[in-house]
């Protein structure tokens, strides 16, 4: 009776709810009736619920296999959807929205693509580079780069004759020392230093009106002295 009392018993905990115990007393805890499995846990609520640390040995990924199809890996990861492969250590979230991916590794920086392209629409570099193909909008961006223009302003600056600008117009149809715009439309603008050579171009503008003024008012007294 006292034996079959005992595997009664047995038979209702597993039933109910079963635990195991690791070496280092930490409960292992499963419910039949909810398929609930808990780790240094009593009652898990999720499918596994975990009260520590997860250190994953001699594996090459850890994966989620839902719609978004996280991986977390060690090795190289290969796109679903496309031959495009990324270096190890490194977060890949796949069609996460109308076929677009995001990439996240230490050696290749982050790479999102979108739905059937091959190349990445926005590029963060591991060294701080980033590349967009599209728009970009934002309400401020600062460009840190020197030397500034204001070296037109200095007393040995040579500032152009205005002869020679305007050859040089009529010859190449653009600015001394500006890109023309088969350049820009090839090679692109590089927006910090385009700024100092406008700027440049509109200090060296100030010294002409500045030049011409005193031109005038010469003549002015010149024509009222008469």
């Amino acid at each position: 009776m006292r034996k079959q009392s005992l595997l009664l018993a047995i038979f209702a905990s597993v039933s109910l709810s079963a635990q195991l115990y690791s070496p280092n007393g930490a409960p292992i805890t499963t419910n039949p009736s909810t398929g609930n499995v808990g780790i240094g846990i009593d009652n898990p609520t999720r499918k596994l619920t975990l009260n520590g640390d997860i250190y994953v040995q001699s594996a090459h990924a850890l994966s989620f296999q839902d719609d978004t199809r996280m991986t977390i890996t060690t090795a190289d990861v290969q796109s679903i959807s496309q031959p495009v492969s990324m270096p190890h250590y490194g977060f890949l979230f796949p069609n996460v929205v109308d076929g677009a991916e995001l990439w996240m590794s230490g050696f290749q920086g982050v790479r999102v693509f979108t739905g059937g392209s091959k190349s990445p629409r926005f590029y963060i570099g591991p060294y701080g580079d980033a590349a967009l193909q599209g728009k970009f909008e934002a309400k401020e961006i600062k460009v840190t780069l020197t030397p500034t223009a204001d070296f037109v302003f200095a007393e040995a600056y040579d500032l152009p004759k205005l002869e020679d600008l305007e050859k040089h117009i009529k010859e190449k149809k653009h600015l001394p020392e500006i890109a023309s715009a088969e350049q820009m439309e090839k090679e692109g603008v590089n927006v910090g230093e385009f700024q100092i050579k406008l700027l440049q171009k509109i200090e060296e503008l100030t010294l002409y009106t500045i030049e011409q003024n005193k031109r005038i008012k010469e003549l002015e007294s010149k024509i009222n002295n008469k």
